[in-house]
C-alpha cells in the first residue's frame, strides 16, 4: 500500500508507540567475566529459535522473506546511510548467486561510508544536530567517530576516550563531545553521560529521591562527583576558537562533614552508581574510574544498554523502550537473548560490525515489511515478526536526495558556497598578516604581534584537515540535517527529527536546494540523464523507480505512469512532463522511508 509523505507521520508514529513496553533492569553490575565469542553464525542462529519460539507462543505467522529489493534499500540505510545507486541496484539484482546478501552485508560493512552513517547516528546522541556546533565541534566528533567505526574499534575504548578526553581539540577530537558543554554543571555531565552511555537515566534523583527508582540524592551525588574536576575551558580570543577540558585536583570531602542542607549536597566523594565509594584521593583519575567503571567486564547493564541501541538503529525499536531509559518500570522483551548478545558483545571487545553482520543475517532482519499475521489480536513491534517500515533521519534523507541527484555537482556548489571554516579562517588571517607587515611602523609591528598571537595556526591545520576529510557528500548532508533539525516551531527550539513535519521543515524538504537540483532539466541533471539514456516512456519510467525506490514498478504502476505521459505529451513538453514524474515518485512515502 502507497501512503502520502504526510499520512506515513501518523502510522509510524502509532508503531512506535506501540513499542513502549514497560520493562525491569536494575543497573547493579556482577562479577562475572564475559564468555568467549562464538561463531558469528551460532549467535544469529540464537536470535532466530529465539523468535520463533515467540511467534509459536503468540500464534503469529511471520511475514514472508524480503523481497532483493526491499533488502538491498534497507541494508543501504542501515549500513551507510544512503540508497544504492542505480548501478548499484542493477548489479545487485541481476547476481544470481545463493549467498549475495550475505556479501552484501560484508560489502556495506567495509564501506568507509558505514563509519559516515555511524557518526551521523551517535554524534546526534551525544550532542545534538548542531544548534550549538561550538568551533565545529560536531563535525569534528563526527569525523574522529568515523574514523573510529571503519577501524572497528573497540565500541568501549571509544567511550572510553569520549568520556575521559582531556586537552585541547586540536591534539584530541574526542574533547569535541566536551565543547557544548561548557555552560552546563558538574549535575549536567552525570545525568547525560549515564543516559547516554549506560542507559541508566539518574537525573531526577539530582533534587529528590527518585519517584519510581532506587536511586536517592546521595546516589547521584556519588556519580557527579566523578565529574567535579571537570574544568571546560574556551579561548574567543583564539582563531579557531581553543577548547580544552582539564582535570583540576579537589578536596575530598571529610566522611563526617555533612551539607548542612540537602540541597547544598557537594559532590566530592566519587561513588559508582549502586557501588562502594572509589579509594582515590587524587581527583585527576576520577573521570578515567569512572570511565573504566562503565565499560568494564563487570558492568553487564553497560553491555545491554549498547546492543539495546544498536540493535534499535536496525530495527527502530528493541528490548527496553525508551532505548536509553532502563528501569524498574519498563519491561525487558525477550531478556534471555538479550543477555546473549550482550555477553557476547562484551566478548567480542565491542565489535560493532561482528554486531551488524549477526544480526543483518537473522531471519527477523530480513522479513519483508508487511505480511505477518496472528489468529488472535495484532502483530505487535516488539515480537519482531515483520521488518518495520521506519522514518528515514534526516541524514538518511538528505543522503538519499543526493545520491538521487548523483551528478556530483550540487556537494560540489554547496561545498564551494559553504566552504570550510577553518581554510576561511586562514585565508582571512594571512591577508590580515600581510596588510600588517607591510607597514613598518611601530604600530604596525604591534598589530602583527596581536595577529600572531591570535591566530593559532597548528590548531587551524588540524581542525581545516578534519572538515575536508569529509567527502563533499558527507558534508552537504550534514549541513542540511542540522538545518532541517533547527526548523522547528518549537518555542524552546528543540531539534526535530519526524516527518511530522513543521510547515517550515516540509518546505525545505520540497523546494531545498537538494529536490530543486534532482528536478532540474539542465545537461547532465538526473532527470536530463535518464531521458538521454532511455527513449521510450516504458525505460524512463522504470529507470525513474530503479533512481529513486530502488525497484521496478509494478504493471498496474508502470501503465498508470505511461498513460499520464502519452496524455500529457499532446500539450507539454517532455521535460516538464517527467519532472512531473520524478517530483511526484520523490513526494512519496516510499521515498521518506527504508522500504
Amino acid at each position: 500500500m502507497r501512503v502520502g509523505l504526510f499520512a506515513c507521520s501518523a502510522l509510524l508514529s502509532a508503531a512506535a508507540a506501540c513499542a513502549v513496553i514497560a520493562t525491569i533492569v536494575n543497573a547493579e553490575t556482577t562479577t562475572a567475566e564475559p564468555a568467549k565469542p562464538v561463531a558469528t553464525a551460532e549467535v544469529t542462529a540464537t536470535i532466530d529459535q529465539t523468535l520463533a519460539k515467540v511467534w509459536a507462543e503468540q500464534k503469529v505467522t511471520p511475514a514472508k522473506p524480503a523481497g532483493d529489493e526491499e533488502f538491498l534499500r534497507r541494508v543501504y540505510f542501515d549500513t551507510v546511510g544512503v540508497p544504492p545507486t542505480a548501478e548499484e541496484a542493477a548489479k545487485f539484482l541481476d547476481d544470481k548467486a545463493g549467498d549475495k546478501r550475505a556479501k552484501l552485508v560484508d560489502a556495506q560493512l567495509a564501506d568507509a561510508r558505514f563509519g559516515r552513517h555511524m557518526a551521523d547516528q551517535w554524534v546526534p546522541i551525544l550532542m545534538g544536530r548542531g544548534s550549538r556546533n561550538k568551533g565545529s565541534s560536531h563535525d569534528l566528533l563526527a569525523v574522529w567517530m568515523a574514523e573510529q567505526f571503519n577501524k572497528n574499534r573497540d565500541f568501549g575504548q571509544v567511550a572510553y576516550d569520549i568520556i575521559t578526553a582531556s586537552g585541547g581539540m586540536s591534539d584530541n577530537l574526542a574533547v569535541a563531545y566536551w565543547a557544548i558543554r561548557r555552560e552546563q554543571k558538574v549535575a549536567d555531565y552525570a545525568g547525560l553521560i549515564s543516559k547516554q552511555f549506560t542507559g541508566v537515566q539518574i537525573q531526577c534523583a539530582q533534587c529528590h529521591t527518585h519517584p519510581y527508582e532506587k536511586w536517592t540524592m546521595e546516589d547521584f551525588a556519588g556519580v557527579a562527583s566523578f565529574f567535579q574536576p571537570v574544568q571546560i575551558r574556551s579561548n574567543n580570543n583564539i582563531a579557531p576558537v581553543a577548547i580544552s577540558v582539564v582535570d583540576q585536583r579537589v578536596r575530598k570531602r571529610p566522611q563526617a562533614e555533612k551539607p548542612k542542607r540537602p540541597e547544598d549536597v557537594r559532590y566530592y566523594e566519587p561513588k559508582y552508581l549502586g557501588g562502594e565509594s572509589v579509594a582515590i584521593n587524587d581527583s585527576t583519575l576520577w573521570r578515567s574510574a569512572y570511565a573504566k567503571w562503565v565499560i568494564g567486564s563487570e558492568n553487564t547493564q553497560t553491555h545491554r544498554y549498547l546492543v539495546n541501541r544498536f540493535w534499535s538503529f536496525l530495527f527502530g525499536s528493541a528490548f527496553v523502550n525508551p532505548v536509553d531509559d532502563f528501569n524498574s518500570i519498563n519491561k525487558v522483551q525477550h531478556p534471555e537473548l538479550l543477555e546473549t548478545l550482550a555477553r557476547d558483545f562484551a566478548a567480542s571487545k565491542y565489535d560493532v560490525k561482528r554486531f551488524y553482520r549477526i544480526v543483518m543475517n537473522s531471519r527477523a532482519y530480513q522479513l519483508a515489511g508487511s505480511g505477518a499475521k496472528r489468529a488472535e489480536g495484532a502483530v505487535e513491534a516488539w515480537m519482531f515478526a515483520e521488518y518495520p517500515v521506519r522514518q528515514l533521519s534526516p541524514e538518511q534523507l538528505f543522503g538519499a536526495l543526493v545520491t538521487v541527484a548523483a551528478d556530483g555537482q550540487i556537494e560540489r556548489d554547496f561545498r564551494r558556497e559553504a566552504g570550510n571554516p577553518f581554510t576561511a579562517i586562514r585565508n582571512r588571517q594571512g591577508r590580515e598578516g600581510r596588510r600588517g607587515k607591510d607597514t613598518d611602523s611601530m604600530e604596525g609591528e604591534k598589530d602583527n604581534k596581536k595577529k600572531d598571537k591570535d591566530y593559532d595556526e597548528k590548531s587551524n591545520a588540524v581542525f581545516e584537515k578534519a572538515i575536508e576529510d569529509m567527502t563533499d557528500a558527507w558534508f552537504l548532508r550534514r549541513r542540511l540535517s542540522q538545518a532541517y533539525a533547527a526548523q522547528s516551531s518549537d518555542d524552546e527550539m528543540t531539534e526535530v527529527d519526524g516527518f511530522s513535519m513543521t510547515i517550515d521543515q516540509a518546505l525545505m524538504v520540497m523546494n531545498g536546494l537538494a529536490t530543486q537540483t534532482i528536478s532540474g532539466t539542465y545537461k547532465g541533471s538526473c532527470l536530463q540523464t535518464i531521458m538521454a539514456q532511455n527513449q521510450s516512456a516504458d525505460e524512463r519510467v522504470k529507470a525513474l523507480f530503479l533512481r529513486l525506490l530502488t525497484r521496478k514498478p509494478t504493471a498496474p504502476e508502470l501503465s498508470r505512469f505511461t498513460d499520464f505521459i502519452a496524455r500529457e505529451s499532446r500539450s507539454r513538453k517532455a521535460d516538464d512532463i517527467y519532472a512531473d514524474v520524478l517530483m511526484a515518485l520523490l513526494m512519496t512515502t516510499e521515498f521518506a522511508t527504508n522500504h
